[in-house]
């Protein structure tokens, strides 16, 4: 018997991948980088790209950790919560996150683009939909997803990495 695990994509499509039932307990959730540009006026140059990282919520703990976060700052923002962390690890960086009910995008934050209004625009860019299968954002038109890549790790396997055909090509 087939085991599937699902993830609803940022842009709302499904990604899907079935292993057999004696892999089932090797699945851990799926990871997801997203990148975006200005869909009007861009040049296509570095400064105008933004992007972050897509996590089930449970992974909170393993990101703060992995900066060395110590708490800064909490607020409401877009029917969830972002969180600030100062980097104890990187100097002069800040790691933050959106958080919904079952998964957080998060992104590291560098001087002089760091502070709490500053992280509070990015993550206003799109509007977040958190549901159980995923999490997907709406720029509104403002900007064009430029690159997305899903990473689903299987231990002892290996991982799988999931592109749109233009990317993977």
């Amino acid at each position: 018997m087939a085991h599937s695990t699902v993830v609803r994509a940022i842009d709302n499509s499904i990604v899907e991948l079935e292993v057999d039932d004696e892999f089932r307990d090797r699945l851990s959730p799926w990871l997801g980088h997203i990148r975006y540009m200005p869909k009007y006026g861009g040049r296509d140059t570095t400064a105008e790209m933004w992007a972050f990282e897509l996590a089930p919520l449970s992974s909170l703990g393993s990101g703060v950790f992995a900066v060395g976060g110590r708490e800064r700052e909490r607020f409401t923002l877009s029917g969830g919560e972002v969180v600030i962390y100062d980097s104890t690890t990187l100097p002069d960086a800040r790691w933050a996150a959106w958080l919904g009910p079952w998964h957080m995008a998060h992104a590291m934050f560098y001087a002089p683009v760091w502070q709490s209004s500053d992280i509070a625009e990015f993550f206003s860019r799109v509007t977040f939909t958190d549901t159980p299968e995923g999490l997907t954002a709406d720029t509104a038109g403002r900007f064009e997803v430029q690159m997305t890549a899903y990473k689903q790790h299987v231990a002892g396997v290996g991982s799988l990495r999931v592109e749109p055909r233009a990317v993977a090509c």
